[in-house]
């Protein structure tokens, strides 16, 4: 396997720090992955290199303002520069330079939280070459909710613009660890291995709070992905979406069922997994490697079909 790391110029020349993970032998697909808020693309490491290990050359940038790609400010600072379209338009210059690498290896994408957020709006209002995508623990809210972040952030703002808002995180993540029967930290709720909670709770680049400004561009990229008109842009290719059934940012696996109706109901024949036993990260949990065998199978299956298509073309 060959590891390397780059940094791309993103929207208005916001630096982007890119991994890449590439097998030693023949590539037979790729993965984009689009990480959470609040975290970076190196957490993915391992999984990464489990579907290396299957032929699969993996890449995952770090958000702007995020993990790597944080700029001359500390973790969580966000101004108005850093909109929800400016997020979308780095997926599209990272995905547009892996396209050119491999434009003839079938393309997929994988968003994890906020990242499954990304995913949605991304495929909404670009035209894309993936083959198929992943939709994984993402996060369940109404559009009162929604709309509801977008004045409490805008009302901070005014107040205290460039400090970290702890009522807004609270109102956005800390809230789901009520749902953690004796917690032991603030992160119970992402997974219950304590391992990856202490590693989380340990690491700079994870957990911080966040200005107001990001709490906006949260609620604004919320009702963008989950808006009725956008949600007909999603193109027709296959999709999973899989979530830990005790995800309570989910609503439990309830949230997530109700997600998979309404893109059934747009025509969006897919796949609906839910891990039991498990929390917000899937791809963390102990028994993690069920997980990475569900993502891998999916993935091999989705090859099988586009192989198909292929020879049907022909």
């Amino acid at each position: 396997m060959d590891y390397e790391t780059f940094v791309m110029e993103g929207y208005e020349k916001s630096p982007i720090l890119v991994r890449k993970w590439t097998p030693e032998g023949n590539v037979k697909g790729c993965l984009h992955i689009l990480h959470g808020m609040a975290e970076h693309c190196l957490r993915y490491d391992h999984f990464a290199k489990y579907l290396c290990n299957q032929g699969f050359v993996v890449w995952a940038h770090d958000h702007r303002q995020h993990g790597y790609s944080i700029g001359h400010h500390e973790a969580g600072f966000f101004d108005r520069t850093d909109s929800w379209d400016a997020i979308i338009e780095d997926v599209g210059t990272v995905q547009r330079a892996f396209n050119k690498i491999y434009s003839d290896k079938p393309m997929f994408m994988l968003g994890h939280s906020m990242g499954s957020l990304i995913l949605r709006s991304y495929l909404q209002s670009h035209q894309t070459q993936l083959r198929g995508v992943i939709i994984m623990g993402s996060p369940i809210s109404s559009k009162l909710l929604g709309k509801l972040g977008i004045l409490l952030s805008r009302f901070f703002a005014y107040i205290k613009p460039n400090q970290p808002n702890h009522l807004l995180n609270y109102l956005a993540v800390g809230v789901h660890n009520k749902t953690v029967k004796n917690p032991k930290t603030p992160f119970d709720w992402i997974c219950s291995d304590p391992d990856t909670i202490k590693l989380y709770s340990e690491d700079p680049l994870c957990g911080y709070n966040y200005t107001p400004s990001f709490y906006e561009t949260l609620s604004r990229g919320i009702l963008e992905a989950n808006n009725a008109m956008l949600m007909h842009g999603f193109p027709k290719i296959k999709t999973l979406f899989i979530s830990g059934e005790e995800d309570s940012a989910g609503n439990m696996g309830e949230g997530v069922k109700k997600l998979s109706t309404t893109y059934r109901n747009l025509g969006i024949d897919h796949d609906l997994i839910l891990m039991p036993g498990m929390r917000h990260e899937i791809l963390n949990e102990k028994n993690r490697d069920t997980t990475y065998k569900k993502i891998a199978d999916w993935l091999n299956l989705a090859l099988v079909t586009v192989k198909e298509e292929n020879n049907e073309k022909e």
